[in-house]
């Protein structure tokens, strides 16, 4: 046989490639027994992390207390759970990173998503403890629906209101949507020209002397709008920007400051 011949008869093989599909970078997630918070940080990359509360499941016929507990789902993005030293947690060095962990324990919530576009949704979920938010550099996004901390003490760890908010530079898109703090809540836009929606947000109740403040910070164009708001005292700025918008209906506030902004209707 020729060998022209005998190399017809050969089969030809494709070989399978390794995924290219990597992950968005890494978040960890960790809880400090001795002052109940839960801290969840980011890297550098465009992280997407997706955060609301759980119940336990009780078995049938059984009456034991129901835990509530923090979901934390990356998309394409890994999850690792570190420096959980709760009792309720799997030790840091036999964490795997996952694609979701479920977090049993936490009085306050710190997130730190440092650098990179990221994205951030909570929703569904009540604290008892203060909640912190830094979105970190890069152009991100932030949406909060059904969010409600009901301390009225700053945070053991950072001085701030019981709901504070840092988008960081960058071209933020932000959407705060039945979102409530028994006293004060902060958002800082940074620089960078930003969007926020404010709608059905209240900073305490009438009389409480809670404040809502707004700082749209140094970009050009930055736009705000509020809807149904509720707070004693608000302090809405576009400080350092150029061309800022601000629009607000039905919002119910004892005091209003609005400083910097082009238009203001």
């Amino acid at each position: 046989m020729s060998k022209e011949k005998r190399s017809l008869g050969r089969t030809m093989r494709l070989e399978r490639l390794e995924d290219r599909n990597l992950p968005a970078g890494m978040v960890t997630v960790g809880v400090d027994s001795q002052t109940g918070v839960l801290t969840i940080t980011g890297d550098n990359q465009a992280n997407e992390i997706v955060i609301h509360q759980v119940a336990s499941p009780v078995p049938p016929g059984m009456f034991i207390p129901t835990m509530l507990g923090y979901r934390i789902r990356g998309i394409d993005t890994k999850v690792r759970e570190i420096n959980d030293d709760s009792g309720f947690g799997v030790a840091a060095q036999r964490s795997p990173a996952r694609s979701a962990v479920t977090i049993w324990w936490g009085t306050e919530i710190h997130i730190n998503l440092a650098g990179g576009q990221d994205s951030l949704r909570i929703y569904n979920t009540s604290l008892a403890g203060p909640l912190t938010i830094d979105m970190g550099w890069g152009s991100d996004t932030l949406r909060m629906k059904n969010v409600h901390v009901l301390s009225t003490q700053a945070s053991k760890s950072a001085a701030s209101a019981p709901l504070n908010v840092n988008l960081g530079d960058g071209a933020d898109r932000t959407i705060l949507d039945n979102v409530t703090s028994a006293t004060d809540l902060n958002i800082d836009a940074g620089a960078g020209r930003d969007r926020c929606t404010v709608r059905q947000v209240a900073a305490g109740t009438t009389g409480s002397g809670g404040a809502l403040a707004v700082e749209m910070g140094s970009g050009k164009h930055d736009f705000l709008r509020i809807v149904q708001a509720i707070a004693d005292n608000a302090l809405l700025s576009d400080t350092s920007g150029a061309g800022g918008i601000l629009l607000h209906s039905a919002d119910n506030f004892g005091s209003e400051s609005d400083t910097g902004f082009q238009t203001v209707r």
